[in-house]
């Protein structure tokens, strides 16, 4: 008897892994989707225009963006299991703070706090992946535990607008504070029943010894998720606006179509990072993934003109822009070696963030300059056009 029982317990232990890490990229990134859905609620309460809103989210990404190498090599000194509190206890006060805005200062503070949560979620979870999942099953832990990002989008697009609709948008922050605070227990549950510390292997992981011989191989993927981030960071943001104010949407369908595109990349992570690693091709994997971003962005456009149109796009981009990221991190967790998997993450992280960094504030810009979205679509899609060229030439070790 005892033998089936541990053998029933390892095989649980993988899967319980996976949900933890799914959960914890959604609760740690789940600010920005939440900004965006209730973004036509703050818009009213607070007079804020598309300019605003893609300020907010800069804020968020300048931290996120500034400390997520920092946060990786801690993370490869120490272990990831300790700084998984920071994470979860970070990321619910950001949304306590959302949900008590009182102006724009408040919703940046807020923001502010919320990109510290969302730097540690890559450099954690792909350190734990790395230590714990054996070569072969990565892919797939990497795609369910990034389709966590998109779940989380999925699941704010379903609960928040019905919540502020009945009772107010801040207590649809709310919601999602507590989603991230339950993460706690979850931590505390992870960190006494888990393996030595990365610290304490045999090794050597956390020296860095071998990131010179892989430089160009992080730059090219840094170059690639700043270029792809670029059109992610922009339909993410703006989707919810452009549906009510372009497309004749509801705030509520406008939510579905998020919720719809969250929907189709939480599965696409999972699927696409899966089959990309069993077949050996994460490269031609990473630029199919740049050419159906700029398909899906052309046709998201045409949702000014029939409504469909934005519901086809953002599935596309779901099923494709969404999983470039996915992709990236794939190659640091099966191509690079395992001391360098905090840092590395950091860095791709980093590097994804500063298009979130720069892109909202520039889209809402040009909307606010042109009276439309046509240039800021344009200019999304001309860069994911350009994002194929990193990887041309491009050989893996």
């Amino acid at each position: 008897m005892p033998q089936p029982t541990t053998a029933s317990a390892a095989r649980r232990r993988p899967l319980l892994l996976g949900a933890f890490l799914w959960y914890t990229m959604a609760a740690c990134t789940f600010f920005v989707p939440a900004l965006a859905i209730l973004a036509p609620f703050l818009s009213r309460e607070f007079g804020l225009s598309a300019v605003h809103i893609g300020l907010i989210t800069t804020c968020f990404f300048i931290v996120g963006a500034g400390i997520s190498p920092v946060f990786g090599a801690i993370v490869d000194a120490v272990g990831a299991r300790t700084m998984l509190l920071s994470l979860f206890v970070v990321s619910s006060a950001a949304m306590v703070v959302f949900a008590a805005a009182q102006n724009l200062a408040w919703l940046i503070v807020a923001a502010l706090i919320g990109g510290a949560g969302t730097a540690l979620g890559n450099p954690t979870t792909n350190a734990l992946i790395s230590d714990r999942v054996v070569a072969g099953r990565r892919g797939l832990m990497v795609g369910f535990k990034q389709a966590g990002v998109p779940a989380g989008s999925m699941l704010a697009g379903v609960m928040l607008p019905p919540v502020a609709l009945l009772w107010g948008w801040r207590w649809a922050v709310l919601l999602g504070a507590f989603i991230a605070g339950l993460g706690v227990v979850g931590a505390l549950r992870l960190r006494a029943s888990t393996q030595p510390a990365r610290a304490e292997h045999a090794d050597g992981r956390g020296n860095g010894s071998d990131f010179g011989s892989h430089r160009t191989d992080v730059i090219r993927l840094v170059l690639y998720v700043l270029l792809t981030g670029a059109s992610v960071s922009a339909v993410q943001t703006y989707l919810v606006l452009f549906g009510v104010d372009h497309a004749g949407l509801s705030e509520a369908s406008a939510g579905i179509a998020m919720g719809v595109m969250g929907f189709i990349a939480m599965t696409s992570r999972v699927a696409v990072t899966h089959l990309a690693e069993r077949l050996g091709r994460p490269l031609l994997f990473l630029r199919v993934a740049a050419v159906g971003s700029l398909v899906s962005v052309l046709i998201l456009m045409g949702g000014e003109h029939e409504a469909a149109l934005l519901f086809l796009g953002a599935a596309g981009m779901g099923l494709t822009g969404i999983v470039a990221n996915s992709l990236a991190h794939l190659v640091v967790v099966s191509h690079l070696p395992r001391r360098m998997a905090g840092r590395a993450s950091g860095m791709v992280q980093a590097g994804f963030y500063l298009s979130w960094l720069s892109m909202p504030a520039v889209f809402g810009w040009l909307v606010d300059l042109q009276g439309s979205y046509t240039v800021g679509w344009l200019l999304v899609a001309a860069l994911c056009a350009v994002s194929v060229l990193p990887t041309i030439g491009w050989a893996l070790q």
